[in-house]
């Protein structure tokens, strides 16, 4: 030993006297002839010694290797820390977990390395990412899970120590009930001990983060509904649509979904985003195609009821809003709320005056006239904005019986008497009415002999008489 260094010699180990197996046991006559092979061998070795005749010169010994292994030892103090990042360099987790709970050193080293040399999958997810305790870096982790069956996950809160002191009896329908009455009573519990206004800069990126990955999830629920349900949407998901689905800007997506005639997938926005989406409501059914009868979209448009009152959309939650999304949480992360809708009304300075989160019916009057006009101008197909108008007169909306008659007089100059396309609804209705009279018998007469329904002008005819 030298300076703390120790030469170790490992020398291969011998046999047992006792380890003897039937093969080395031998018979007599086996004993004879090694007596006799001995003693030949002796008398050729005096004859050689004697003549020095090659023909008695006994046969080359076999060489004999010895196997030694030869270690150097060193004996060097260490500190935990440094001995705890060579168990983790060695991949020995089992001992860098034991040392790091003797000395109390981050465990996370441990789960964090085991995190990264692992494959993705859920069961990496609760072995070793759920165990980090640095939630910086756990949700950072979760947020990059872009795959479909890996990028899902459960945010929950933990439950360690929480149902110690009761009983309950998992067969029992009302256990699931009282559990989550204990989850809010200590989730209230730790929320009243915090002063969000004094959140630290940790605190404050935790709450962001959360707030995030509740976003992702809750729009995961969705896109699962517009494919179809969970089991559709194992076979028609697209990974690449649902990273942009889950962070853009929910009204954008709507409006995207009506311009592109996708009804389904807009109600079920309507039905589950309801809160981001009610004071844009008119302004997005705006944006259907104007040559889409109005008739394919008309679960999607307002009704009054026989209370002469706005029925509110049914909406629905996937789940109840969490402490993260409350205002006194919100306003602390994000003090100034950006304004989801506000591109519609930049893109049409008509819509203006329709943004509004609850309408009444005398708004749904007006929104639906500048609708059908809307229609009428941008595609001249009269039919269509009719169809918008009965359709408002069928959900209870007052208001649209003189729309509805110039409508009809136009689609009836349109289609019946062939009325000079350059004639726009704007300038049929400035007329006086005896100028729309004059202007269907003028047409009536040129086209009698025509296709011309009769019945349907002559009563299009008595609204304008005296």
């Amino acid at each position: 030993m030298h300076q703390g260094r120790i030469v170790e010699c490992v020398f291969p180990q011998k046999r047992r006297l006792g380890d003897t197996t039937k093969e080395e046991f031998e018979d007599s006559d086996d004993e004879e002839t090694s007596f006799v092979s001995k003693t030949t061998k002796l008398t050729k070795d005096v004859l050689y010694y004697v003549t020095d005749m090659e023909r008695f010169q006994p046969p080359r010994k076999r060489p004999k290797i010895i196997n030694r292994t030869y270690r150097l030892v060193c004996l060097k103090s260490t500190t935990p820390e440094e001995l705890y990042t060579r168990k983790i360099d060695h991949e020995e987790y089992g001992e860098a977990l034991e040392l790091a709970k003797a000395y109390g050193l981050d465990t996370d080293r441990v789960y964090q390395r085991q995190w990264k040399k692992s494959d993705v999958s859920i069961a990496s997810i609760q072995d070793y990412l759920v165990e980090i305790l640095n939630y910086i870096f756990t949700w950072d982790k979760l947020r990059q899970l872009f795959k479909f069956r890996a990028g899902r996950f459960i945010l929950c809160d933990p439950e360690d120590g929480l149902y110690e002191d009761i009983t309950l009896d998992e067969f029992d329908p009302e256990t699931q009930t009282k559990k989550e009455e204990l989850k809010k009573a200590k989730q209230e519990e730790m929320l009243n001990e915090l002063e969000f206004k004094n959140l630290n800069l940790e605190q404050r990126e935790v709450c962001r983060v959360r707030r995030k990955l509740l976003q992702y999830l809750y729009r995961l629920k969705t896109y699962e509904c517009i494919l179809g349900g969970v089991h559709a949407a194992a076979e028609r998901f697209n990974e690449k649509f649902f990273q942009k689905f889950r962070s853009e800007n929910i009204v954008e997506i709507a409006v995207n979904y009506a311009r592109d005639n996708n009804i389904e997938a807009l109600e079920t926005l309507f039905t589950f985003h309801w809160e981001d989406l009610r004071p844009h409501r008119l302004g997005i059914l705006s944006n259907f195609p104007e040559t889409t009868n109005p008739h394919e979209y008309r679960s999607l448009l307002p009704e009054v009821g026989n209370d002469k009152s706005v029925i509110p959309w049914e909406e629905d939650r996937w789940r109840e809003k969490d402490w993260s999304e409350e205002d006194f949480c919100r306003t602390i992360i994000e003090p100034v709320l950006p304004d989801l809708g506000g591109f519609l009304y930049e893109e049409n300075q008509g819509l203006k005056e329709f943004r509004m989160a609850n309408p009444n019916t005398d708004d749904l009057s007006k929104w639906y006239s500048f609708r059908a006009c809307e229609i009428e101008r941008l595609s001249r197909q009269v039919d269509l904005s009719v169809e918008l108008v009965k359709l408002a007169t069928e959900r209870g909306v007052e208001g649209l019986s003189e729309l509805l008659d110039n409508l009809v007089t136009m689609e009836m100059l349109v289609y019946d008497c062939y009325v000079d396309e350059n004639l726009t609804f704007d300038e049929l209705q400035k007329m006086a009415d005896y100028d729309k009279l004059e202007l269907i018998m003028s047409k009536v007469c040129c086209s009698f002999t025509g296709n011309l329904t009769w019945d349907k002008n002559v009563n299009q005819v008595k609204i304008y008489l005296p």
